[in-house]
């Protein structure tokens, strides 16, 4: 089992960018997600 230090967050839009330029299908609208990122950084822009 990895230890903490070894483990962190990979951001889902590196994740999503990567699996298209390697042509796998995410099962992910690009358009929605982009509109729920663009609404979590609203939503996280006031309150942080």
């Amino acid at each position: 089992m990895a230890k903490d230090d070894l483990t962190g967050n990979m951001p889902t839009e590196k994740l999503l960018s990567y699996f298209t330029t390697k042509r796998e299908n995410t099962n992910t609208s690009p358009m929605s997600f982009e509109s729920a990122y663009n609404e979590a950084t609203k939503l996280f822009g006031e309150f942080h």
